[in-house]
């Protein structure tokens, strides 16, 4: 963690400097991001993954590059992790007014659901996301995201938030086809009364009479000052604003000094080494596998511009020892690169891409629950900031639109494996039921978390439909023989108990 002093000072602000963290932590991201896009980021980053051979020039590393497969676990990894975290819909509750907020929650078209996707992916990907609550002028409140390697830099003031900065890309043409992008950065921050701020600035360049001068001065490089574009200090109910809108989530935990490396940067990095063994054996199979003519016992001259071979072309040799044939490649050099290659793949398995290979080999569903769990265990981690966050996030909402924020309950899907209810339990279940075991609420209980009862349905739902089909209870012995007669679990037992595989 970094501490600063609480000086003021009157430099003009460089809106464009880093955290001295940034930088370490870029180039996980980076590494991460680009094995997330897949091959084409990835052969894109040039020596960056793939180093030149030796003795290799520029032509030959084109092709020994374009040889290479990059095999994207990374994203099928990730989109099968966010697949499992959205596998349930999530128990949301805002104040009524703010009900139609959660189907354009960014003002952009984008659900909440749609939004808490795209979280769980950037957290995967890099470790790091940042939510932003803002508000246009009059409008209502939306939230909007920067991505890891967007928030460059930040400040906190006794352990709480005091400024970030995020770099964004702005087009700033008006004739409404062209293109001309340019960076620009947000700044929250508190102003001398302790009053939340917002800057954005741009670069301005100098003019061409600054340019001049300085080339007159010999200065090599030029001097770049910043522009505030907009500034503003948000209100609420006519107050300015004291909460800092700034909300960082990390895999580990939510804070803008919390950072830690991508839960999944094992794999990016033996990714990687796969991408470069397949590089080698590709580049091996091309030179070993194309048929290599010789010929011996002949005047090289007779044969400088080449020979020609083929079924319409006669070869004439006037020397009856000269010998012609095709080299051949043999030994086990090829053979240790896909060894290689087959290792790293059940490496990558193990680190987190289980979901590209099946699981070989009968696997008990207890064993295979407890091996899903272990598997699964980063997301939940991730679960669990992104609910207690996320809350956080749409109470200061419903705060700045002056409403209760009692009212918002988030409870986001921890069942990341189907984990249906055997058959033979949910026998079980109901015996221990008819025998005074348990009672009704824990046996609805036990179905509706082995999803036996709809997710949509509480277990007083349940109940009452229970009442409603077979009349309220009297007793308990009474309730579990009539209720309990004709429903699909009691014909499951007695099936079975006929067969003579159940009892």
């Amino acid at each position: 963690m970094y501490y600063y002093n609480n000086y003021n000072y009157s430099a003009i602000p460089r809106f464009n400097s880093e955290h001295p963290e940034y930088q370490d932590y870029l180039k996980l991201w980076s590494k991460c991001r680009d094995c997330f896009r897949g091959e084409e980021a990835v052969k894109d980053g040039n020596q960056k993954y793939l180093p030149y051979l030796s003795m290799q020039d520029a032509g030959d590393y084109y092709s020994y590059k374009s040889r290479a497969i990059f095999l994207n676990t990374m994203r099928r990894t990730i989109n099968g992790l966010v697949g499992a975290s959205i596998r349930k819909t999530p128990l949301i509750k805002v104040p009524p007014k703010m009900e139609s907020y959660l189907n354009d929650i960014n003002m952009n078209g984008m659900s909440f659901m749609e939004f808490l996707q795209f979280l769980i992916t950037e957290i995967l990907i890099t470790g790091r996301v940042n939510v932003v609550v803002d508000r246009d002028g009059d409008s209502r409140c939306y939230l909007t995201y920067y991505t890891a390697e967007s928030g460059i830099n930040w400040r906190l003031d006794k352990g709480s938030p005091h400024m970030a900065c995020f770099v964004e890309q702005v087009n700033y043409t008006d004739d409404g086809f062209s293109h001309s992008m340019q960076e620009q950065y947000r700044v929250y921050d508190y102003d001398e009364d302790g009053n939340v701020r917002v800057k954005v600035a741009i670069k301005k360049r100098p003019d061409d009479e600054e340019r001049n001068n300085l080339a007159e001065e010999g200065e090599e490089e030029q001097k770049t000052d910043f522009e505030i574009v907009y500034e503003t200090i948000p209100t609420i109910r006519g107050q300015a604003m004291k909460e800092f809108p700034v909300f960082a989530f990390n895999a580990i935990g939510m804070g803008l000094d919390s950072l830690c490396p991508p839960p999944l940067l094992d794999l990016a990095n033996i990714s990687i080494s796969h991408y470069r063994t397949s590089a080698d054996l590709e580049n091996g199979r091309h030179f070993t596998s194309l048929p290599q003519p010789y010929l011996t016992g002949v005047d090289p001259d007779e044969f400088q511009h080449g020979l020609r071979i083929g079924g319409n072309t006669a070869i004439i040799v006037p020397n009856e020892n000269a010998r012609f044939g095709y080299l051949e490649f043999n030994g086990a050099g090829l053979g240790s690169l896909e060894n290689a290659l087959r290792e790293k793949e059940e490496m990558m398995a193990v680190v987190g891409a289980r979901m590209m290979d099946g699981k070989k080999g009968v696997e008990s569903a207890e064993a295979s629950r407890i091996r899903q769990n272990v598997e699964t265990s980063v997301l939940s981690h991730i679960v669990v900031t992104l609910e207690n966050g996320l809350k956080k996030v749409l109470k200061f909402m419903t705060r700045w639109e002056g409403l209760d924020d009692s009212d918002v309950q988030l409870e986001l899907n921890m069942d990341f494996i189907d984990v249906r209810i055997p058959h033979q339990e949910i026998i079980s279940l109901v015996q221990a039921y008819q025998m005074g075991g348990i009672s009704m609420d824990t046996l609805l209980y036990n179905l509706k978390h082995g999803e036996v009862i709809p997710d949509d349905v509480s277990i007083e739902d349940e109940r009452e439909k229970i009442e409603m089909d077979h009349g309220p209870t009297r007793s308990p012995e009474q309730d579990r023989s009539v209720v309990l007669e004709d429903s699909e679990p009691e014909e499951l037992r007695k099936s079975l108990s006929l067969s003579g595989r159940g009892d």
